[in-house]
């Protein structure tokens, strides 16, 4: 299968879709929004992976644990509270870390955007002194 039977299969293909009813079209065109933003948000989470230094986890991960309390003596009401609120405290963590690491990298972009180009325009420095040079004898042409 060449490059040339997959260009007019794929030619073909959207003919089809071109001239099939409208039900079938508007699958296809949803399918084809769906797959294109997931390549979209894929380039744009490596993109971010980049750009963005990794966040670093704490050194002893066993310092914040906590000791599991008995559930049946406790409401579910407490134990959901508790949650969200390790949930809320790691994500204010996490944030200003991202904000730190943001505001870093903006840092370096100022200053990188303040400084000052510097363009020197000189004159050719043009010597034309043939001094060095043996005489060429005129060609005449006819």
């Amino acid at each position: 299968m060449g490059i040339f039977t997959f260009y007019h299969n794929g030619k073909r293909f959207i003919r089809d879709i071109q001239r099939s009813d409208a039900p079938r079209r508007k699958k296809w065109f949803i399918g084809g929004s769906v797959v294109s933003m997931c390549i979209v948000l894929l380039l744009w989470v490596v993109y971010l992976s980049i750009e963005v230094p990794t966040i670093t986890p704490p050194e002893n991960p066993t310092q914040k644990t906590e000791e599991i309390k008995n559930t049946d003596t406790e409401s579910i009401f407490n134990i959901f509270g508790r949650g969200i609120t390790n949930i809320t405290d790691d994500f204010k963590k996490r944030f200003n870390e991202f904000k730190g690491a943001i505001e870093k990298n903006f840092t370096s972009m100022k200053g990188a955007v303040k400084e000052k180009n510097t363009t020197y325009i000189q004159g050719a420095r043009l010597n034309f002194v043939l001094d060095d040079l043996e005489p060429i004898p005129p060609t005449h042409l006819p």
